[in-house]
Order: structure tokens, then sequence, then C-alpha cells
């Protein structure tokens, strides 16, 4: 490379070591589940040899489910930080280096004149997603430039900064002393994580006017300007009446925020079946001696394994009441089967209250299989490989 005629070189970054501890963490916690419902089951059975405890292979497949996605998203992250893209930016022209999900094995260079730009677009990324402690969503942004330009045909390149990389002024203050057009929009097209949209798509939701483009002029600093371009952006929507961010910002077929019925009968039916199957099968193997019918753990055991079925069942209709929800439903279905149990006998009955004061109990830890779901969810989008 002729580096006197370069201006500045970007290029993406590996990730943090502690994001890469806490989703390991988290992943390893998920895989670990669905590695129990693999061979749990199996190792039930030779352990104990009791004919109710093949019940429990009924979660093999959803085992074998988990267990593939969670080596997705691994070979997700992997590849993300593996593959770094670089830009270069030089006195006429733009190169870049940029792995991309569509072809996830070959790099793809190119090199184009700054005269072949029709314009820039400023815009932002979605860097990560984070819940607090209150479980409410914290997006994490960093600025982004899209690069509109005709080579045979119009394209589209996208070129993510950092927040605290101020690199991104030399780029905007470049074009424009060369005259090139500057657009901004606050519409994120961009997810560093949970990307499913093409370069090609950008462009062509940027063209079609859905992102309600204006016009800007580069002062100095895009933090001092961005708080700026986002008001006039925002009032240029409320001028125009023409909200349609939504299919955008979502990144993923739109979603309703209840449930449809029919789906959660059969949801329903599916884990408080196994509930009460669970249930049926702890009271028989308690009066067969095999677990202690006054503990805890019988019952922790089988409520937070089938929250976890929950919620993966629920999958992109998941919200946080849905602990709460999961929490009243499972009381209601053990009160219902410890007043069923009562007159069995000491041993039905002492397991049946176990099993409904755990019941009462769930909600201090409903939270993790939410949390682990919610977050297999958030990166079960990954390059086909």
């Amino acid at each position: 490379m002729n580096y006197i005629d370069v201006i500045d070189e970007h290029k993406t970054r590996k990730e943090e070591p502690y994001w890469w501890i806490t989703y390991f963490s988290i992943l390893t916690v998920g895989l670990l589940i669905g590695i129990s419902f693999i061979f749990g089951p199996f190792i039930l059975l030779i352990t104990f040899k009791s004919f109710w405890l093949l019940i429990p292979f009924l979660l093999v497949p959803l085992g074998f489910v988990i267990v593939k996605g969670i080596f997705k998203t691994f070979k997700k992250l992997i590849w993300k930080n593996n593959n770094l893209s670089e830009f270069t930016l030089k006195e006429d022209s733009i190169s870049f280096e940029q792995w991309k999900k569509e072809n996830p094995y070959k790099k793809q260079s190119e090199e184009f004149s700054v005269s072949s730009i029709d314009y820039v677009v400023f815009s932002y990324y979605t860097v990560r997603q984070t819940k607090n402690t209150r479980f409410n969503t914290i997006t994490e942004t960093a600025p982004m430039l899209y690069i509109i330009y005709t080579d045979t045909k119009k394209k589209l390149l996208s070129i993510p900064f950092y927040i605290k990389d101020s690199g991104i002024n030399t780029w905007l203050s470049y074009f424009q002393e060369k005259g090139t057009p500057l657009k901004f929009t606050s519409i994120g097209l961009y997810n560093k994580y949970e990307d499913v949209l093409t370069d090609e798509s950008r462009l062509d939701f940027l063209e079609s006017g859905k992102t309600n483009l204006i016009a800007f002029t580069f002062e100095n600093d895009w933090r001092e300007q961005s708080t700026k371009l986002s008001r006039e952006w925002e009032k240029t929507i409320n001028e125009k009446h023409e909200i349609e961010n939504e299919e955008i910002n979502n990144q993923k077929p739109k979603t309703k925020e209840r449930i449809p019925f029919k789906q959660w009968l059969v949801i329903a039916l599916i884990v408080y079946g196994l509930m009460a199957i669970g249930i049926y099968t702890s009271v028989n193997l308690a009066e067969q001696g095999i677990i202690d019918e006054g503990g805890p753990l019988p019952g922790f055991t089988l409520l937070i394994i089938l929250g976890f079925l929950y919620f993966y069942l629920f999958k992109y209709y998941l919200r946080w009441y849905h602990m709460i929800r999961f929490c009243v439903e499972s009381f209601i279905i053990c009160l219902i089967y410890a007043i069923v149990v009562e007159d069995r006998g000491k041993i039905a009955e002492e397991m049946g209250t176990s099993i409904l004061g755990t019941a009462m109990l769930l909600i201090a830890l409903i939270w993790i299989p939410y949390l682990i779901v919610k977050f297999i969810r958030k990166l079960g989008s990954s390059p086909k490989f």
C-alpha cells in the first residue's frame, strides 16, 4: 500500500475481554442446561431404574435444539472477532477489505473513487443491548457512516466507528471539503451482533425515503453536533407525520405485544402438562425413597427447567411480565396438585407441600432462565457457514 496519499485508516476491533467473559459465562450456563436435557434422562434412568424416569426423555429434543443454537452463537462470536474489516481513506479514493455474512469465507476487497460517491449518511448503530436491575433495556450506540457510490451500479459501504473514536471526524471533514453531500438519520440500520440486514437492503431503505434523511453541514466534532442533528431530524419527522421506524429499528419480522391465545394455549398445555407429569413423577420417586420429599431441590429443579422451556417457547413474544405470569400459573398448578395428592399419604402430601412452597419462592430465581433465553434470542441470528 502506498501510504503517501493515505489520510486515515480505520479497522474494526476485537471484542473487549469483559464482554467475552460475560458472553462465555451466559452461553456456558445455557449449554449446560441443554446438555443436562440430553444426558440427564439417561443418567437418571440408569441410576434409579424407574419406569417413571422415561418421562424426562421428552426434554431430549429440546436439549439438542438448545445446544445447536449455543454452538451457532459461539461460532458467530468467534467469526466476528477474527474477521475484522479495514477501511482506508485516501486523497482521491476509498479502499476497503471487508468480511460479510453473505460470504463469510471470502474477504471482499475494493477501491472506488471519491468522485463516484453520491452522498454520505451519518447515523448510529447498535453496539449491544443490556438490561439494568429494573430489567429496562439499555442500548449502547456508536457512530456509523453509510457511503453511497456508483460503480456500474449503485452500492453502499457501511463503516462502523466507536464511541471514543475521533477518526470519524476526519472522514466527515474530508467529505465536507470535497463537497460530498452529507445526510443524517437517527434510524439504526446496523446491529453489531444481531445484524439481519445486508448492505443492499440498507441501500434500499435509504433510497426509499423511509429513513427521512436530512442534509447537514459538518461543523467540527460529531459528539457536539449529534444532539443537534437528532433534534432537527425528530422535528422533521413530526412535521411530515411519517414515522415509519418500527420495521427498520426492530431489524426482525414484526412481533406482537401479546401472543395469540391459541399459541399461548399450546405452550401452556406443553409446559404445564410436563409440570403435572414432573410433580407426579417426583411424588412416586419420593414414595420409593429415591428423593427427599421434604427438600426444596426437586421442586426448584423442576420449575427452573420448565421455566426455561416456557420462555424458550415464547421466544420473540417474550416480555418481562412473563416471569410473573409463569410464577402465578405454576403456583396454581402446584396448588391444585397438592390438594389432589393430599389424601394419598403422608409422603405424597409432604412432597406436594414442598413443591408448592418452592413455587411460592420461585420469583426469586425465575429471572435466571428468563435472562438466558433473552440472551440466546439476542445473539440468535448468525452468518450462515
